[in-house]
């Protein structure tokens, strides 16, 4: 049996794949934008192909910074459907905070909103083995636009019960 997250996620939600899923407020009532649950299903897809295309295997932390978003919801989605570890990361954490996460996780990918990639550069440039993408709140960023020439991984890989699917940290009261 496939214990893979995105699997029970997809069972549940596979006959109202029209239905709406999030709403996307907008500055007026009349702006808000609704996402339907195969749109985001796809919308993941699109991103687990990108990510897969910069190497990224089973079982690889892939750090994120980003700031809430349709997409950002997408790109975890992405991550449980192809096996890699979601990190999540307080967007207000400073370059040296995210140094630590990034060696703490062995990450393998890190993404962050574009408006960090230039702060956020020699912290990367550190890490070995390291790709680094952005992932804007209106699908702007270098991973979207990778995704867009790559092939969606539409599966969704097998996993077992016990299998990481997430690391969380705490929000940093506690120290490192």
């Amino acid at each position: 049996m496939n214990a893979n997250l995105y699997r029970y996620f997809t069972d549940r939600f596979s006959n109202s794949l029209d239905r709406a899923f999030l709403t996307e407020p907008g500055h007026d009532p009349r702006e808000s934008q609704s996402h339907t649950y195969g749109e985001v299903d796809r919308r993941s897809a699109v991103l687990a192909g990108g990510l897969i295309s910069l190497g990224t295997t089973k079982g690889d932390r892939v750090v994120v910074q980003v700031n809430k978003s349709v997409d950002a919801v997408a790109l975890y989605f992405a991550c449980l459907r192809a096996g890699f570890v979601y990190v999540p990361l307080n967007t207000a954490y400073t370059p040296n905070e995210v140094r630590f996460f990034l060696t703490d996780t062995e990450a393998t990918v890190f993404v962050c909103d574009p408006s960090r990639l230039d702060e956020m550069s020699d912290v990367t440039s550190e890490v070995a083995g390291l790709s680094t993408v952005s992932l804007g709140t209106s699908r702007d960023g270098s991973l979207p636009s990778l995704a867009k020439t790559t092939e969606p991984y539409s599966d969704i890989i097998d996993r077992a019960e016990l299998d990481l699917a997430a690391m969380l940290y705490t929000s940093g009261t506690t120290g490192r």
